[in-house]
């Protein structure tokens, strides 16, 4: 697998765009010691700490079809990675694509998505707390740091690149072998607040209600309190 690592960069999704739009294909993992611009879901600033580990892929696909489900590809491939330094009871993960350490964010993951020359790329943009964790932010973080098995010792930002990587590739052969069924069944091994009440919290409306089940497409499966199911597709989630 191909990676750059580069010092400086105002945003890995952005230098992806860059590269694509001068001819590479990928598949192709950038990384960067430092973001100056880094975003993360709906526009949200992320904060680029140091000692973190900011990276995005860059892959062409035939088509668009599977592209929102690389999304939980890149979940589990980042929950996987993980397991190597943390054990793997602490970590879970979030709809539709936050990886939690013992329930505080670890890692966000921003999927971007365009065609160029009639090529359909994404980028896959994922961000990890290694040594530090933004405070005073909406949602609880941690870093691999407070969390360390006993005797491991924290993965520079391209080690952990460099498995990440890997893994990625890994289960997304999965996904293009099997479909998106293998994929799903192993989100759910690992999903947060499956089976209890959660808050769901789309563009024009808030849901509170029990996460029964992922969707065959990726959806969120949610009933309320008058026993209505809902499936969200695009939204935030609050464990309760």
């Amino acid at each position: 697998m191909r990676i750059i690592f580069i010092d400086e960069v105002d945003s890995t999704n952005e230098e992806a765009k860059r590269l694509a739009h001068s001819g590479e294909i990928g598949p192709l993992w950038i990384g960067a010691t430092s973001q100056t611009r880094g975003r993360g879901r709906r526009g949200r600033n992320w904060l680029s700490q140091d000692g973190n580990l900011f990276a995005t892929g860059l892959y062409s696909l035939e088509n668009g079809k599977d592209a929102a489900n690389i999304s939980f590809v890149a979940a589990i491939a980042v929950a996987k990675a993980l397991e190597n330094w943390v054990e793997s009871d602490k970590i879970r993960l979030k709809w539709p694509n936050d990886v939690l350490i013992e329930g505080k964010k670890t890692s966000g993951i921003l999927l971007e998505s365009w065609v160029n020359n009639g090529l359909f790329q994404l980028a896959i943009g994922i961000g990890i707390n290694i040594k530090n964790a933004p405070e005073n932010i909406e949602r609880t973080a941690t870093c691999i740091a407070n969390h360390l098995k006993p005797s491991a010792i924290c993965p520079s930002p391209l080690e952990l690149l460099e498995h990440l990587a890997e893994i990625f590739q890994d289960q997304l052969a999965i996904l293009n072998t099997h479909g998106f069924g293998e994929i799903r069944k192993e989100w759910l091994k690992m999903a947060a607040g499956l089976g209890k009440p959660i808050i769901a919290r789309t563009h024009d409306t808030e849901i509170c209600g029990i996460f029964e089940f992922l969707g065959e497409n990726g959806d969120l499966c949610l009933r309320d309190n008058e026993n209505k199911l809902h499936q969200i597709s695009a939204g935030d989630v609050f464990l309760l």
